[in-house]
């Protein structure tokens, strides 16, 4: 399966961000691992929203995966349901906010999928087509009815492999480091 990852600029022309998105990184890296072709596009250093109307066109991806935060959040549904619109693509809402307001995420942003908390596994085994009442962390809309599954914490970290940090454009982020996350909690 082809997928792009899209991180929205929630903050506005005075925002840039420091490094690359690290969950994105992580997803990436399992899913190249395991055969799906990935893009990423994070607008927050592209600044330009032709650079992923470009990228959709020529990635032709299957599913778009957008990952925000609550700052912002608003800002973030809008574009998310006008990649929805535009497109006409499969979408999956991620991170912090979603994970805490699934429902209303899936909802206000016309999505068809959320991840709640991690999201290495759920979107491997979307990716993958396994059943979507089988997925863990996984919200999901069945017509107008949203089942969300149960969840599940990855119990060994140690098994997921390291974030693959390729598909950024590393040299437009402010610090030219990447984070390096040691825990989850």
């Amino acid at each position: 399966m082809k997928i792009l990852f899209v991180v929205p600029n929630q903050n506005g022309d005075f925002y840039k961000a420091m490094h690359p998105h690290t969950g994105i990184a992580y997803m990436v890296s399992i899913l190249e691992k395991n055969g799906h072709q990935t893009e990423v596009v994070d607008l927050r250093v592209e600044q330009n929203i032709k650079i992923l109307d470009k990228k959709i066109r020529t990635f032709d991806p299957e599913l778009i995966g957008i990952s925000f935060m609550s700052r912002g959040y608003k800002e973030s549904y809008n574009f998310a349901k006008f990649i929805k619109q535009k497109y006409g693509r499969k979408t999956i809402v991620g991170g912090p906010h979603p994970s805490l307001f699934p429902e209303e995420s899936i909802t206000s942003c016309k999505a068809d999928y959320a991840v709640v908390g991690e999201g290495e596994y759920a979107i491997l085994a979307l990716a993958n087509k396994e059943p979507l009442d089988k997925i863990k962390n996984l919200v999901w809309k069945d017509g107008e009815n949203i089942t969300k599954n149960e969840l599940e914490k990855i119990k060994d970290l140690d098994a997921l492999p390291f974030p693959d940090y390729a598909k950024f454009s590393l040299d437009k982020y402010l610090d030219r480091k990447v984070a390096l996350v040691t825990s989850r909690g």
